[in-house]
């Protein structure tokens, strides 16, 4: 009985130590934070540039002096960005700006995304791990 158990946890244990730790999909996840500073309902699409990921990512109504934060976990990729400022007679479609500032986000690690409003020019790129987002109007 004893070689018996001991065949099957050996035989566990070396089926466990087999099986690749770090394939999991969950290591390549990472944070994206979207501060909304745009006073107004906006949605985030990304799409991925590698990998194909697409989301699209509503973030609620938020100003200046107090921004609305919404943390997101999204897959490693490069991201081209489109955003969407939704106004409440269009809260389908909204409108899009020319963006200006940044086309595409490269995340890797945890990151921050502030969006600002259409009309607003982004003077700086921000903090390392900060990526802004404004433009003018289409």
């Amino acid at each position: 009985m004893k070689k018996i158990l001991l065949g099957i946890s050996v035989l566990a244990l070396f089926l466990m130590s087999n099986r690749p730790l770090f394939d999991r999909p969950t290591f390549n996840l990472v944070h994206l934070t979207i501060i909304n500073k745009a006073e107004m309902k906006i949605g985030v699409e990304l799409t991925g540039r590698d990998n194909g990921y697409v989301y699209y990512l509503p973030v609620a109504k938020g100003v200046k002096e107090k921004p609305t934060e919404i943390t997101f976990d999204v897959y490693r990729d490069n991201y081209a960005i489109k955003i969407y400022y939704i106004q409440r007679y269009d809260p389908v479609y909204g409108y899009q700006c020319d963006l200006t500032s940044q086309t595409a986000i490269d995340i890797q690690s945890a990151s921050r995304l502030v969006v600002k409003g259409c009309e607003v020019s982004i003077p700086n790129r921000g903090e390392p791990t900060q990526n802004k987002v404004g433009g003018s109007r289409r």
